[in-house]
């Protein structure tokens, strides 16, 4: 049986009037495609623009914990705003948000030479940034409630947060583990500072994959992983580099397929409205790669 079509091309451009955003698509095709038995397909000619910012919705909290002299306890999640940004520039709105919540007894530099950035907490103070791993390991029933404390937000009330995605900028500041600060004014320095949020696009779909890859974190939509090989402002160029990189689509029918771009915690990437394409071409299975 011949092909009934050997190219389709996508632009986020032209994406169907329901698709969330211009990361997250629907595409509605012309003419439905019903492809043969043996048919695989491979994503081509990628160029997606890299417009997102280091520091997003995605990646922008930090739960941090105060304990005064007198013992009393406040909690607080901080939130930056979404930008892109600098050692420094991290540093200094880092300091601004921590005062703003606890009257100048957690502030912190940048150490350009390092790399990294220092929080100081004040004489008498404990403070200390919750990572990924304890705010994971510490959900019971999507209430912050690890061993030994109680999540308040503020005080008064109780946060609800995803312990599976908390959208942290942990990664940003390498806290992990267990992190804890002084209480007598002294210096914690986080490891080097990670302003390349994101080194992977994978490109998933619920209707064209086959189920037949594994990707980080166990899902098996991802039809196709790229690289960030583009600074900021740049566009990144990806194409086929193996012809085992393919998407068995045997006797598949299609009318509309959905294509969504992710980072490797499953987040859909913002591109801040810049538009992205690429195509799929199709073709028929050899007999030697069955």
């Amino acid at each position: 049986m011949s092909l009934p079509i050997k190219k389709v091309y996508f632009d986020s451009r032209y994406k169907r009037f329901d698709s969330v955003s211009n990361s997250n698509c629907k595409f509605e095709l012309k003419q439905p495609i019903h492809l043969p038995l043996k048919c695989v397909a491979y994503i081509d000619d990628i160029q997606i623009p890299h417009t997102w910012y280091n520091v997003s919705d995605t990646n922008n909290k930090l739960y941090v914990r105060s304990i005064n002299p007198s013992n009393t306890q406040n909690d607080q999640i901080i939130t930056m705003d979404s930008k892109n940004y600098t050692l420094a520039l991290l540093a200094s709105e880092l300091n601004t948000k921590l005062n703003g919540v606890f009257s100048g007894n957690l502030n912190c530099t940048a150490n350009e030479r390092r790399g990294t950035i220092s929080f100081v907490s004040a004489t008498g103070y404990k403070h200390r940034i919750y990572s990924d791993e304890e705010l994971r390991d510490g959900v019971n029933g999507n209430v912050f409630s690890g061993p030994g404390l109680t999540w308040n937000y503020p005080t008064v009330a109780t946060a609800f947060i995803d312990g599976t995605n908390p959208l942290t900028m942990n990664d940003i500041l390498k806290i992990t583990g267990t992190t804890a600060f002084s209480q007598t004014g002294g210096t914690v320095e986080t490891g080097f500072i990670n302003l390349r949020a994101i080194h992977n696009i994978y490109i998933t779909s619920p209707n064209l994959g086959a189920f037949d890859t594994l990707g980080p974190r166990g899902e098996q939509n991802i039809v196709k992983k790229i690289p960030v090989s583009a600074d900021w402002g740049y566009v990144i160029f990806d194409s086929v580099v193996s012809e085992h990189d393919y998407i068995d689509v045997s006797k598949g029918y299609f009318k509309t397929i959905e294509l969504v771009l992710r980072d490797v915690k499953g987040n859909v990437i913002d591109l801040n409205s810049s538009h992205w394409s690429l195509s799929i071409v199709f073709s028929m299975m050899k007999d030697k790669d069955i």
